[in-house]
């Protein structure tokens, strides 16, 4: 598919998708069409990597990071202690962030409970 096809079916606007491109994050295929240069060609493969990025993303990755894993996800060797300490690390800081957002869900239902009447004003965590 080419890119406007591919933007549309990951989610992703042009732009993104070409940045992702010179960043090395996706590698189309060239193909024949569109004369010397020839065109960029996504296939099903790029979708999923672009829906790796994402999660990636959602989670809080570098895109730094995201490319180090998309290199050796392509290298088709088994993840390696690199790669799971990374992970590792980054599931602790996910973890720390979930503590912190049940904090502060806390405090906005005391919040709002003040704010009907209902009990004291709390104090910030």
């Amino acid at each position: 598919m080419l890119i406007s096809e591919f933007a549309q079916a990951s989610g992703l606007s042009v732009d993104t998708v070409r940045f992702y491109v010179r960043q090395g994050l996706l590698t189309p295929k060239r193909s024949n069409k569109g004369g010397l240069r020839g065109y960029q060609e996504f296939g099903p493969g790029e979708v999923r990597i672009a829906a790796g990025i994402r999660i990636g993303q959602a989670l809080g990755l570098s895109l730094a990071d995201i490319k180090f894993f998309i290199v050796n996800q392509r290298s088709g060797k088994r993840p390696n202690e690199s790669r799971i300490r990374l992970m590792e690390t980054h599931r602790r800081r996910l973890h720390e962030r979930l503590i912190e957002l049940q904090q502060l869900l806390i405090y906005m239902d005391k919040k709002i409970d003040w704010m009907k009447g209902i009990g004291n004003e709390p104090a910030w965590p």
